[in-house]
């Protein structure tokens, strides 16, 4: 074996080796090696295979190679990738997705940046809105902030013979049920999720939160059906958005003196500093027009009333 392999003569070796670190319950198992998309990451996997389990876990290869570039031994990431693959997958009643009506009241909706999605966007259902795409997913169990879900993908639409159309509509509805808009004074929540790093917003006042009862996923709720405007009467006016995460927005009521690109600066460090890249959700600031009835990037927005 070479001293430094690339990274197809890696993932070659490791599926040469990996069977030999396995239990022997698992060695019956096909390793596949194929892509695996979700939202905020993509990447080159490996799992086994087991007709007998109901799931089972992903490796990413891609990461294990980063590792043995910095000179980690590469039987000591096998090892690593073995006990990743025997961790117990949580189990869940598969047969909940035997028909539409049985899914259909777990449905409820995501949102993600549609320019860093793309390829996972190809393979699920979406709705398009200025950046970003609203998806559609099936919860299993949320118990203790730990979801168990699955993604809603464009097979599902054509085995349940659904319109997208509808599905959509079903999911709003349901996620409204399961998990009800919440809207909160930033300066509270701030302090109380993100501690000293917050104070890069110390100079903008009179700022709320969006999000939803269980602040996960909850800047979807930005597009439940009547929200901008219901955001619009709240503050009689139009808005800005700030899409701190995939977890909420902040909100803003309009005014004269902002300055998109100190905001767009604050949110960027605000990323860095206190948020996980799989849940960034954009960098860029947006606005609400209630006239015009338009969600655009507010450098747009303050060009198109100024031409």
């Amino acid at each position: 074996m070479e001293q430094y392999m690339q990274f197809e003569e890696f993932v070659e070796y490791v599926k040469s080796e990996i069977t030999g670190h396995l239990p022997l319950s698992m060695a019956s198992g096909t390793i596949r090696i194929e892509p695996f998309r979700k939202i905020g990451s993509s990447y080159l996997s490996m799992r086994i295979d087991q007709k007998s389990a109901h799931g089972s876990p992903v490796v990413n290869l891609e990461e294990f190679y980063r590792e043995y570039q910095h000179n980690k031994p590469v039987e000591e990431l096998i090892d690593q990738m073995s006990e990743l693959l025997t961790e117990e997958v949580p189990s869940f009643d598969s047969a909940v997705l035997e028909t539409y009506e049985s899914v259909k009241t777990r449905l409820f909706v995501r949102l993600c940046n549609r320019h860093w999605n793309k390829e996972f966007l190809k393979t699920v259902p979406h709705q398009d809105h200025s950046d970003f795409a609203v998806t559609v997913h099936i919860l299993f169990s949320n118990t203790d902030q730990n979801w168990i879900s699955t993604t809603f993908t464009n097979t599902m639409l054509e085995h349940y013979h659904i319109e997208k159309e509808k599905l959509f509509e079903d999911a709003f509805e349901n996620a409204m049920r399961l998990f009800p808009a919440k809207i909160e004074d930033m300066k509270e929540m701030w302090k109380e999720e993100a501690g000293e790093a917050g104070l890069v917003w110390e100079t903008i006042q009179d700022r709320d939160v969006l999000t939803n009862q269980e602040r996960i996923n909850g800047a979807a709720v930005l597009f439940y059906p009547g929200m901008l405007k219901r955001l619009a009467m709240r503050y009689r006016s139009g808005f800005y958005l700030v899409p701190t995460s995939i977890h909420e927005f902040l909100v803003e009521k309009d005014r004269e003196d902002v300055n998109i690109a100190q905001m767009e600066l604050g949110l960027v460090k605000t990323n860095r500093a206190v948020t996980e890249q799989k849940e960034w959700l954009s960098e860029h600031i947006y606005h609400y027009d209630p006239f015009a009835d338009v969600l655009e990037r507010a450098a747009d927005y303050q060009m198109r009333i100024r031409a």
